[in-house]
């Protein structure tokens, strides 16, 4: 993960639109997550899958943390970005 951070916080990258960096970070962080799961030799089904991924907590991935609720839904930390003085800057959320 270290090596994608590295790539993805880029100082060049920062003129790219953001958005499209963020759908990278996002399928990096799922396709970590997927591998892992899938790595496991306890898991031989899809019903097994699926409890382990919602069994996930704290997952730390490249866009911060995710952890799972019974709704099925990823829980995700806020990051609130401000533009100051023409740079964007993060104000809240996870700075890892």
């Amino acid at each position: 993960m270290e090596r994608f951070r590295a790539f993805f916080y880029r100082p060049w990258l920062k003129n790219i639109v953001p958005s499209l960096l963020k759908m990278e970070a996002l399928a990096y962080d799922t396709m970590k997550l997927v591998l892992g799961i899938l790595e496991d030799p306890g898991i031989a089904t899809r019903n097994g899958f699926a409890s382990a991924l919602l069994a996930t907590k704290n997952f730390q991935g490249a866009t911060g943390n995710i952890s799972f609720g019974g709704n099925r839904v990823a829980q995700k930390e806020a990051v609130i970005l401000q533009v100051r003085d023409g740079e964007i800057v993060q104000v809240m959320g996870n700075r890892d």
